[in-house]
């Protein structure tokens, strides 16, 4: 089959849809409305960043590869975009991903990065491609239940007030992240992306922690995914703070948020290496329920491997 590669266009929208829907799992499946909010209506998206390999007659889609340039990471972590790939047939990713790579390449981009799910026919078609895991993840889970947070003396937990405490918050999850991996500074669109969209979520489960002099000490994001299924996202407690139960009573604060609206479940991710952390979810009742794993590769091995390789559909 020939396909023609080129970026995604507005017209693009309803066959995008059905084949993000049929390379996706059910839970992530999205309509045409929440796919103009995570494209075009989206500030920080750029389609000439997406590419997409089409049917040269039907103009059905095959494979679609969306290339992220974040500056903020590129100045800690040097010169690698991340990407997510979806695609029905290898002959059609290779396809997406020779014109991502050409396009990195003139942007003197070196390397790309993933996130892929251990043992899936993506992580097998990247690792042919000359990708290779630099990290493992855990995603948890578990049934919320009302819990009571034992919070330490002196500290105080509550629920940010946006707008107002937005940078506060921002800020919080930076320093409490700072230095960890794959850490870059978090912007104010980065934000916005990850933690205030939709508009009219309950925000009410986004806590801040205070230490006895009033000053920031940590933060959790309880984020409604759906009505039921939330988030745990962005649980960090500044390093001099750290050892005094302060994050699991922010966690127990989110699962008891959760809990309260009527979530069924609530999932994590949590870097493997990050042991306090696991214990701390797992004294919670959270679950290990599979693990996905951050993948890199050379832009410059990625093509001539794609090239020398030549295509096979799946």
């Amino acid at each position: 089959m020939a396909y023609a590669v080129r970026n995604m266009v507005k017209s693009d929208i309803p066959a995008y849809v059905e084949f993000y829907n049929l390379t996706s799992s059910p839970d992530q499946h999205i309509d045409e409305e929440e796919a103009m909010a995570m494209t075009f209506q989206d500030p920080t998206y750029s389609p000439e960043r997406h590419f997409l390999a089409v049917d040269s007659e039907s103009e059905a889609i095959h494979a679609d590869c969306r290339l992220d340039i974040n500056r903020s990471f590129i100045e800690t972590n040097g010169p690698v975009s991340s990407m997510v790939l979806h695609y029905r047939n290898r002959e059609a990713a290779d396809e997406v991903m020779i014109g991502a790579a050409d396009f990195l390449s003139g942007m003197g981009i070196t390397a790309v990065t993933t996130w892929v799910r251990a043992k899936s026919p993506v992580w097998r078609y990247l690792n042919d491609r000359s990708f290779m895991a630099v990290r493992d993840f855990l995603v948890m889970s578990m049934r919320p239940s009302a819990l009571q947070p034992d919070i330490p003396d002196g500290y105080t937990i509550r629920s940010a007030r946006f707008p107002g405490e937005k940078d506060i918050f921002r800020k919080t999850i930076n320093d409490s992240f700072r230095g960890q991996f794959a850490y870059y500074e978090m912007d104010e669109r980065d934000f916005e992306k990850r933690y205030m969209l939709p508009e009219d979520m309950d925000r009410s489960g986004f806590y801040l922690a205070f230490a006895p002099d009033s000053t920031p000490a940590g933060v959790v994001a309880s984020y409604l995914k759906s009505e039921n299924v939330g988030d745990l996202r962005g649980l960090g407690v500044l390093p001099e703070h750290r050892g005094k139960g302060l994050g699991r009573a922010l966690a127990a604060m989110s699962v008891s948020f959760f809990a309260e609206n009527g979530v069924e479940k609530v999932t994590l991710g949590v870097d493997s290496m990050n042991e306090p952390a696991i214990r701390i979810y797992s004294s919670l009742g959270f679950s290990r329920e599979y693990s996905v794993m951050v993948v890199r590769a050379s832009v410059k091995e990625m093509r001539e491997s794609i090239l020398n390789r030549g295509s096979a559909e799946i």
